[in-house]
C-alpha cells in the first residue's frame, strides 16, 4: 500500500455537472482537504473529516492564496 499525501488549503468542488447546472455546482472549502493514494485522488472535503480518516498521512498545508482543484490536468487561463 502507498503513502497517504494529504493537500490542506482552499478546495474547489464540483457537486454536479458544470455544463448541465452551470455555476451553482461550484463550491469552494475555505478549510479543505484532498487525499491521495499512489497518484489516485481517494476523498475530498472539509479538512476536519479527511484528516480524520488518514491519520497517518503525510500532510502539505497551502495558504490562502492557493486553490486545491481536484481533477483539474493542465488547468490554465487564456486571455
Amino acid at each position: 500500500m502507498s503513502e497517504v499525501t494529504i493537500l490542506r488549503g482552499p478546495l474547489l468542488r464540483l457537486e454536479g455537472d458544470p455544463f448541465a447546472r452551470g455555476p451553482e455546482v461550484l463550491r469552494v472549502e475555505s478549510d479543505g482537504a484532498l487525499a491521495m493514494e499512489g497518484g489516485i485522488i481517494r476523498a475530498s472535503g472539509p479538512a476536519a473529516a479527511i484528516l480524520a480518516a488518514y491519520p497517518n498521512a503525510t500532510l502539505r498545508a497551502y495558504g490562502p492564496d492557493r486553490l486545491i482543484a481536484p481533477g483539474f490536468v493542465d488547468c490554465h487561463v487564456h486571455y
